[in-house]
């Protein structure tokens, strides 16, 4: 283990941040009991090149710090909504642009779907409350999911529009999500603007508490989502690192040593695994 600290230590320890044009931020749980760190990633090469201690501003501090001394320009940032990564964004590089991830978005958008449901399911009725149970993946799957699912079991989507028809909100908020999730998939910025127009419109007029609070939110974070159709970017590629942290993790049992573990991630692009057998 010290033989390979070390090489690590000698090939990755300040990985090189210039020419570095458009970066993915993330955390990862590191532990059990809200213990996390802060992933920077490199969108063209796939190198994780900054990992920070928490989720906050102050993980992304020293990664900042270097990049302001080698005098690299950032394109294009691809996150979620988090508060702590915008401060710090703001204060280091506020002329770079955000892009909220559509995934993260689409999150936030069933988290408030699913409230809605919940606060549903604890005020009707025992006989509905039976039914409503086995739907929650039918309300907060996309359509095209919920096509596919259709196909291999008839009955899923009359199930979920008996389900939807129970109680305006769910349904309100089911359509809205629809609506939201197809903001992506507009040819041009001026229909996906429009969308989202609609959207935030939508969710303000319709008297559901939880759907106004999810169209603020929208509203003020409408132009880092629709700075996603100038720069094409998303945290996509983040996934993929995160289940090779997964790996990583599972094949030590875990790390003590939280410097050691740090000098994998940041060669972890470098990692090849062997399938055998």
């Amino acid at each position: 283990k010290d033989i390979e600290k070390r090489y690590l230590h000698r090939r990755f320890d300040r990985p090189r941040l210039h020419g570095l044009k458009r970066i993915a931020i993330d955390e990862i749980a590191v532990k059990k009991g809200h213990v996390y760190k802060t992933i920077v990633l490199d969108l063209e090469s796939g190198r994780i090149v900054h990992v920070g201690d928490g989720k906050g501003a102050k993980a992304l501090t020293g990664f900042f710090r270097r990049l302001r001394a080698s005098r690299t320009k950032l394109e294009a940032i691809a996150m979620d909504m988090a508060g702590g990564y915008l401060a710090a964004i703001k204060q280091f590089a506020p002329d770079v642009p955000v892009v909220f991830d559509r995934f993260h978005v689409v999150k936030l958008v069933n988290d408030k779907l699913d409230e809605l449901r919940r606060a549903h399911m604890r005020d009707c009725e025992k006989a509905e409350r039976s039914f409503l149970k086995g739907t929650r993946y039918l309300i907060l799957m996309s359509s095209d999911t919920l096509t596919k699912r259709e196909e291999k079991r008839p009955g899923a989507r009359a199930r979920l529009q008996k389900a939807l028809a129970m109680n305006e909100p769910v349904n309100k908020g089911y359509y809205l999500k629809e609506k939201i999730r197809a903001i992506w998939d507009q040819p041009t910025l001026r229909k996906g603007r429009k969308l989202l127009r609609e959207c935030i419109a939508e969710a303000n007029a319709s008297g559901v508490r939880i759907l106004q609070s999810l169209g603020k939110t929208l509203a003020a974070r409408s132009k880092g989502i629709l700075a996603f159709f100038k720069y094409k970017i998303t945290s996509g590629p983040m996934e993929g690192t995160n289940n090779k942290i997964k790996v990583l993790k599972r094949n030590a049992y875990g790390y003590r040593d939280d410097e050691f573990f740090r000098l994998k991630l940041l060669g972890l692009h470098e990692t090849r695994y062997a399938f055998i057998g």
